[in-house]
């Protein structure tokens, strides 16, 4: 864990990734599993890919090209306790395909 409370955290090395193969990205919030996060992929000169997590809260994303890849996700939620009503939150992870 990374001690923020939203983490995007690759369930195996994104170094051994090659182009084509497919991310699986764990999307954390408090620590625990967050279903239906958008996460999205964005590369230069290529389309934005966007996945949703499942119930565990994996996103699974096909890079389809070489290059440097910045996988992000945001989230937010009401709290009526905090110095604010709404606490927002993004996190982004960089890798790079050869």
């Amino acid at each position: 864990r990374s001690g923020d409370r939203l983490e995007l955290a690759p369930l195996y090395n994104p170094a051994h990734l090659s182009p084509g193969d497919t991310l699986r990205v764990a999307v954390l919030f408090d620590g625990q599993p967050l279903a239906n996060a958008r996460v999205a992929a964005m590369a230069p000169q290529q389309d934005r890919l966007v996945a949703h997590t499942d119930a565990e809260g994996i996103a699974n994303l096909q890079l389809p090209a070489a290059g440097s890849w910045v996988i992000r996700s945001g989230h937010h939620i009401d709290e009526a306790d905090a110095r604010s009503a709404r606490y927002e939150a993004s996190a982004s992870l960089l890798l790079t395909i050869d």
